[in-house]
């Protein structure tokens, strides 16, 4: 099992912009790509085996007050873009075969960020 913190990553809502000609990776999605990359690349992770089990945990947002924030967030929107990246980067051959998936809010993740345990089954 392999396990690492990431940023977490923009909502589907906000990852993809339209215009005439179609759709393009919003600035927002591009810059989370960016450094999510960059810093799983540090962790220097050999590809895992599939099929695959995922733990997606999240750290709520706070507020500068350090309280939690109110705003809605719902965690199934963030874990396309946290797949993909994993596909991308080379941990795993194909989000395609993740055979189990747990998403969850954790008070032991740092705020704003997203823990990711990935192992094969």
């Amino acid at each position: 099992m392999i396990q690492f913190v990431l940023p977490m990553p923009p909502s589907m809502n906000s990852i993809w912009r339209g215009k005439a000609k179609g759709v393009y990776r919003s600035p927002e999605y591009m810059k989370w790509i960016i450094a999510a990359g960059n810093l799983l690349k540090t962790y220097k992770i050999k590809p895992i085996d599939p099929p695959y089990a995922v733990d997606y945990e999240f750290g709520r947002k706070v507020t500068k007050k350090g309280l939690v924030s109110k705003a809605r967030m719902d965690v199934a929107n963030r874990e396309k873009a946290l797949s993909d990246l994993l596909q991308k980067m080379g941990v795993i051959e194909d989000d395609c075969l993740i055979d189990d998936m747990r998403l969850r809010w954790s008070q032991d993740v740092a705020p704003s960020t997203v823990r990711v345990s990935v192992r094969t089954l």
